[in-house]
């Protein structure tokens, strides 16, 4: 018996519909510039050459 590892990239992976619920969330958070405003307030906890926050 082997182990073969298997690997299935995001792109190929079949998605489930989104719940609306979430879809009109995201985008109330998109119109607002939700991301950008966390990502300014939580700037100088994020290592710095690292890549930044992710």
């Amino acid at each position: 018996m082997t182990n073969t590892a298997r690997f299935i990239a995001h792109a190929e992976s079949v998605s489930a519909p989104g719940h609306l619920f979430h879809e009109k969330l995201n985008e109330l958070l998109d119109t607002e510039r939700f991301d950008e405003f966390v990502e300014s307030r939580c700037a100088k906890f994020c290592a710095i050459g690292a890549g930044g926050c992710q």
